[in-house]
């Protein structure tokens, strides 16, 4: 966040080294499109938050671009084209409002990175849930869609959770810290992820 001047940031792909050193080679294990380029490439096994090049509204509506945003398969992304940003994480939780079917059987209590988008694909919703502490215990997938749903999405996604767990803004002193509690082994200690989401406003 600080290298990029960003106001808000979130962990979101699955990787494959977990340490809490900064500057060690990590392979994403799943698609990161950045800026139109594509860094990584597909894990036809999971899904992704996608962010569509800037379109114009509709007549009726103010006349300027703006970008939607939308939860696919990362099997259906074919290449960067029309395709601003896109970030893989683990399967779709949220759909069409209601939580998704694999959600209700999986009880397994963690803490949780996910993200949410309206019904237009309008608005993009980022959600961390602690856990593995005596403050909080973590949520369900199934709780988690809940959540997203009550933030106003209508689809979403559930990212690398667990210790990699961790959003962080900028605060109006121009200060960045985490606001949630990242548990790489013990309580306040972040771990090193890979693809991340960050938000810059210019």
């Amino acid at each position: 966040m600080r290298e990029n001047n960003l106001i808000a940031g979130i962990n979101a792909v699955p990787f494959d080294i977990v340490s809490a050193r900064e500057g060690e080679p990590i392979r994403n294990l799943g698609i990161i499109i950045s800026n139109g380029e594509r860094l990584s490439p597909i894990n036809p096994y999971y899904d992704a938050l996608v962010i569509y090049a800037a379109q114009r509204q509709s007549s009726d509506q103010a006349a300027y671009p703006y970008r939607r945003a939308a939860i696919v398969r990362q099997s259906s992304i074919q290449s960067a084209e029309n395709i601003e940003n896109a970030i893989g994480g683990f399967f779709q939780i949220l759909t069409g409002g209601v939580p998704a079917q694999r959600t209700l059987t999986n009880d397994a209590r963690h803490p949780r990175s996910a993200a949410g988008v309206s019904d237009n694909g309008r608005y993009l919703y980022l959600l961390a849930v602690d856990g593995r502490r005596a403050g909080s215990i973590g949520s369900t997938e199934r709780e988690t869609a809940i959540l997203l749903y009550k933030l106003g999405s209508r689809d979403g996604i559930n990212f690398d959770g667990g210790g990699s767990t961790a959003l962080a803004m900028r605060f109006t002193d121009g200060n960045i810290r985490t606001v949630n509690t990242p548990i790489h082994i013990f309580p306040g200690q972040e771990r090193a992820v890979a693809g991340c989401i960050g938000i810059r406003v210019d």
